[in-house]
Protein backbone atom coordinates (compact mmCIF):
# COMPACT_ATOMS: atom_id res chain seq x y z
CA UNK A 1 0.00 0.00 0.00
CA UNK A 2 2.35 2.77 -1.43
CA UNK A 3 1.69 6.13 0.48
CA UNK A 4 -0.42 5.44 3.17
CA UNK A 5 0.48 5.61 6.89
CA UNK A 6 0.53 2.67 8.67
CA UNK A 7 -0.16 3.04 12.53
CA UNK A 8 -1.02 0.05 15.44
CA UNK A 9 -4.34 0.82 14.31
CA UNK A 10 -5.15 2.45 11.32
CA UNK A 11 -3.69 2.71 7.59
CA UNK A 12 -3.99 5.90 6.00
CA UNK A 13 -3.50 8.88 3.07
CA UNK A 14 -4.99 11.96 4.37
CA UNK A 15 -3.70 15.16 2.21
CA UNK A 16 -5.52 18.30 2.42
CA UNK A 17 -5.20 20.93 0.27
CA UNK A 18 -5.71 24.37 2.79
CA UNK A 19 -5.73 27.80 1.47
CA UNK A 20 -6.18 30.66 3.38
CA UNK A 21 -5.91 34.80 3.25
CA UNK A 22 -4.74 37.47 5.26
CA UNK A 23 -7.06 39.63 6.60
CA UNK A 24 -8.40 42.37 3.18
CA UNK A 25 -6.60 40.26 1.25
CA UNK A 26 -3.25 42.56 2.32
CA UNK A 27 -0.41 41.61 0.51
CA UNK A 28 1.86 40.44 2.52
CA UNK A 29 4.06 37.49 0.79
CA UNK A 30 5.80 39.65 -1.59
CA UNK A 31 7.96 39.98 1.31
CA UNK A 32 10.64 37.12 1.08
CA UNK A 33 11.88 37.61 4.64
CA UNK A 34 8.04 36.81 5.88
CA UNK A 35 7.64 33.99 3.86
CA UNK A 36 10.52 32.47 5.08
CA UNK A 37 9.64 32.46 8.74
CA UNK A 38 6.11 31.78 7.58
CA UNK A 39 7.55 28.59 6.34
CA UNK A 40 10.00 27.83 9.44
CA UNK A 41 7.28 28.53 11.89
CA UNK A 42 4.97 25.99 9.65
CA UNK A 43 7.92 23.17 10.23
CA UNK A 44 7.58 23.34 13.85
CA UNK A 45 3.81 23.23 14.19
CA UNK A 46 4.65 20.29 11.40
CA UNK A 47 6.41 18.95 14.62
CA UNK A 48 4.88 19.90 17.34
CA UNK A 49 1.29 18.14 16.02
CA UNK A 50 2.94 14.97 14.71
CA UNK A 51 1.65 15.83 10.67
CA UNK A 52 3.58 13.75 8.43
CA UNK A 53 4.15 16.40 5.67
CA UNK A 54 3.46 20.67 4.79
CA UNK A 55 4.16 22.50 2.22
CA UNK A 56 3.51 25.89 1.43
CA UNK A 57 2.93 27.61 -1.93
CA UNK A 58 2.29 31.37 -1.91
CA UNK A 59 0.09 33.97 -3.96
CA UNK A 60 0.78 37.59 -3.03
CA UNK A 61 -2.13 37.49 -1.34
CA UNK A 62 -3.02 33.78 0.02
CA UNK A 63 -1.39 30.90 1.28
CA UNK A 64 -1.79 27.29 -0.47
CA UNK A 65 -0.79 24.83 2.18
CA UNK A 66 -0.55 20.74 1.29
CA UNK A 67 -0.67 19.05 4.28
CA UNK A 68 -0.26 15.20 4.64
CA UNK A 69 -2.13 14.24 7.79
CA UNK A 70 -3.24 11.25 10.56
CA UNK A 71 -6.82 10.60 11.20
CA UNK A 72 -6.92 12.56 14.07
CA UNK A 73 -6.21 16.24 12.96
CA UNK A 74 -9.22 17.71 11.23
CA UNK A 75 -8.18 20.49 8.41
CA UNK A 76 -9.80 22.71 10.78
CA UNK A 77 -7.64 22.38 14.05
CA UNK A 78 -4.42 21.99 11.59
CA UNK A 79 -5.41 25.86 9.76
CA UNK A 80 -6.56 27.36 13.57
CA UNK A 81 -3.05 26.33 14.97
CA UNK A 82 -1.25 27.30 11.85
CA UNK A 83 -3.59 31.00 11.95
CA UNK A 84 -2.79 31.50 15.83
CA UNK A 85 1.06 30.93 15.32
CA UNK A 86 1.53 32.43 12.40
CA UNK A 87 -0.72 35.60 13.30
CA UNK A 88 1.52 35.92 16.48
CA UNK A 89 4.68 35.45 14.60
CA UNK A 90 3.70 37.94 12.39
CA UNK A 91 3.13 40.54 14.39
CA UNK A 92 5.95 39.94 17.00
CA UNK A 93 8.76 39.66 13.95
CA UNK A 94 7.39 42.23 11.00
CA UNK A 95 6.87 46.08 12.88
CA UNK A 96 4.67 46.90 9.81
CA UNK A 97 1.87 44.12 10.95
CA UNK A 98 1.69 44.78 14.57
CA UNK A 99 -1.12 47.42 14.23
CA UNK A 100 -3.06 44.68 12.38
CA UNK A 101 -6.27 43.35 14.99
CA UNK A 102 -6.63 40.17 13.45
CA UNK A 103 -3.97 38.53 10.52
CA UNK A 104 -6.22 36.34 8.75
CA UNK A 105 -9.95 36.03 7.46
CA UNK A 106 -12.11 33.27 9.41
CA UNK A 107 -12.62 31.86 5.92
CA UNK A 108 -10.59 28.66 4.40
CA UNK A 109 -10.81 26.60 1.73
CA UNK A 110 -10.16 22.55 3.04
CA UNK A 111 -10.16 20.13 0.04
CA UNK A 112 -8.65 16.38 -0.12
CA UNK A 113 -8.63 16.74 -4.37
CA UNK A 114 -5.58 15.31 -5.35
CA UNK A 115 -4.58 18.57 -7.12
CA UNK A 116 -6.47 22.12 -6.61
CA UNK A 117 -6.00 24.30 -9.21
CA UNK A 118 -5.02 27.60 -9.64
CA UNK A 119 -8.55 28.19 -11.12
CA UNK A 120 -10.30 26.90 -8.15
CA UNK A 121 -7.97 28.98 -5.46
CA UNK A 122 -8.39 32.46 -7.67
CA UNK A 123 -11.83 31.72 -7.31
CA UNK A 124 -11.64 31.18 -3.66
CA UNK A 125 -9.46 33.94 -3.10
CA UNK A 126 -12.02 36.34 -5.18
CA UNK A 127 -14.38 35.38 -2.65
CA UNK A 128 -12.77 36.53 0.24
CA UNK A 129 -12.97 40.92 0.86
CA UNK A 130 -11.14 43.27 0.09
CA UNK A 131 -10.52 46.38 2.87
CA UNK A 132 -13.10 49.39 1.37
Amino acid sequence: MKNYHTTKTTVSFIRYNLVFCPRYRRQIFTDTQLCAAFTETLHSIRDEMGLLHIEANFGVDYVHLIVHALPQHSAYDIVKKIRVITGRKIKEDFPQYRSMEVVWTRNFLATTKEVLSQEDIDAFVQLQRKRG
